[in-house]
């Protein structure tokens, strides 16, 4: 999934990436790990992860039902993503 990100967040960040030559290509995800964009998109999917790990198993059903009402990319990007 993160391959995926990477490639919508050059366009949803306006990273320059000039052709899709390799060289260009491998630039452009480099920049896009810089954006605020990514790193919050990487920051929400850490503290999941490590919130999961941390939960006792009687808090399991609480983290379902709050990670179910969230999103991983900001909500003005969604439907971007969707098309993308």
């Amino acid at each position: 999934m993160l391959n995926g990100l990477n490639d919508a967040c050059i366009d949803f960040a306006g990273v320059e990436c000039p052709s899709s030559y390799a060289k260009d290509v491998l630039k452009a995800i480099e920049d896009v790990y810089e954006t605020p964009l990514f790193q919050s998109i990487v920051l929400q999917i850490q503290k999941a992860l490590k919130d999961a790990l941390d939960a006792l198993p009687e808090d399991y059903a609480k983290l379902r039902e709050e990670y179910r009402h969230s999103a991983i990319l900001p909500q003005e990007f969604a439907s971007d993503f969707i098309e993308y």
